[in-house]
């Protein structure tokens, strides 16, 4: 999602995730490839768009220092908008 920056950490400010998934679906944000850094779930139940939005002022999750942030989705073969506000800081 955004690539790792020589000592520095990429700090989440807000995001929201869009989808027309129906079945249950995780969208995790990760620090490099092995730290669960913050989670959520979006899936309509039925059909529809679905979605999940969060955001603070002084940032929700950052990575550690020269990690980046990834995501992955637990289901496939759907469409996801992801929006990210973000900043690095030393």
């Amino acid at each position: 999602l955004v690539s790792s920056v020589s000592n520095a950490k990429i700090v989440a400010r807000g995001y929201s995730v869009t989808s027309t998934a129906v079945a249950p679906l995780q969208v995790l944000f990760y620090s490099g490839t092995n730290t669960v850094l913050w989670h959520t779930g979006v899936g309509s139940g039925s059909s529809g768009l679905t979605g999940a939005n969060f955001g603070m002022t002084d940032g929700l999750f950052e990575t550690a220092s020269a990690a980046p942030l990834q995501v992955q989705l637990t289901l496939t073969g759907v469409e996801v908008a992801i929006s990210l506000a973000y900043f690095t800081e030393a």
